[in-house]
């Protein structure tokens, strides 16, 4: 049997691809660069790449342009004229051949599980200097009218002593009634974990970023949309009326009693099956559109 072959040229950030165990057995997904010239597929991941590094493209071989970054801090991922030479992306634009979000689908569950009894208040993970949508200087001044305890690098006052990841972060998250959930930049699609966790592990996200973030909301009133108040002290004063009002609170949680929005049930449905193996479909169906 002939396999399709997909080389990924370059790792993420210097992570080897995490290629799941269900790829297809008539296809091979390799990094090993020595394929290239016999390559079905080539994906490139561009934030890592400075230029281009062929200037020969086999007949019928397909490029794909790999990102999970926002076009605001990679501009050339909006440009035609850098975008034309790929006939294929995976990104987490909701309209991209292959849709890469930043939802997982075990999410699914942990959304629909109550939440548990909270101790503490506001919590925050910003460890990215990265700051087109101003979120350090807000969060900066929404710490001078609320108590927030920030286990990032940006603005450290609280110490993790074993740091195991997501798991601990998650699992951090569970005790909070809120998250700081802020965005790198603002940007349309771009929505990221900073999002998705915190309603799945019980807290309620403090939201700034993709101007349609309601896309991507799993119910009704789930999250806090900084852009509904005037600044940092307005969205603390409502914060507090938050904290001392049960009622009111657990009005943020009602959405887990009811079926997920339109909408999310299709981002939910998307990842389903692994990025990787959307993109296996793909090739082995050669059925794409020409840029």
């Amino acid at each position: 049997m002939t396999k399709k072959i997909i080389l990924f040229y370059n790792n993420m950030f210097g992570k080897p691809p995490d290629i799941p165990e269900d790829v297809p057995s008539n296809v091979l997904i390799t990094l090993d660069r020595d394929y290239y010239h016999v390559a079905d597929a080539v994906v490139f991941h561009l934030p890592d790449l400075d230029l281009i590094p062929y200037t020969y493209k086999p007949n019928e071989q397909l490029w794909v342009a790999w990102s999970r970054e926002s076009d605001i801090n990679y501009p050339y991922l909006n440009r035609s004229t850098y975008m034309e030479r790929f006939d294929l992306t995976m990104t987490h634009r909701l309209d991209s051949e292959v849709p890469f979000t930043y939802l997982y689908h075990k999410y699914q569950k942990a959304m629909k599980l109550p939440p548990k009894p909270k101790k503490k208040g506001i919590n925050a993970f910003i460890s990215s200097h990265y700051n087109q949508s101003g979120r350090l200087q807000y969060l900066k001044e929404l710490m001078q009218y609320s108590k927030i305890d920030s286990y990032g690098k940006i603005f450290n006052n609280c110490k993790i002593n074993i740091d195991q990841g997501p798991v601990t972060k998650e699992a951090l998250i569970a005790h909070y009634k809120f998250t700081v959930a802020f965005e790198n930049s603002i940007s349309e699609d771009y929505v990221t974990e900073k999002f998705f966790q915190p309603l799945a592990f019980g807290s309620v996200p403090i939201y700034l970023g993709a101007p349609n973030i309601d896309d991507f909301a799993p119910g009704h009133n789930c999250f806090i949309n900084v852009r509904d108040f005037k600044g940092p002290k307005e969205l603390s004063e409502y914060i507090k009326v938050l904290d001392h009002d049960d009622t009111l609170y657990h009005q943020y949680f009602k959405w887990k009693q009811q079926p997920f929005n339109p909408g999310f049930k299709r981002l939910l449905e998307i990842e389903r099956k692994h990025p990787f193996i959307r993109l296996c479909e793909k090739v082995l169906s050669r059925q794409i559109s020409s840029h």
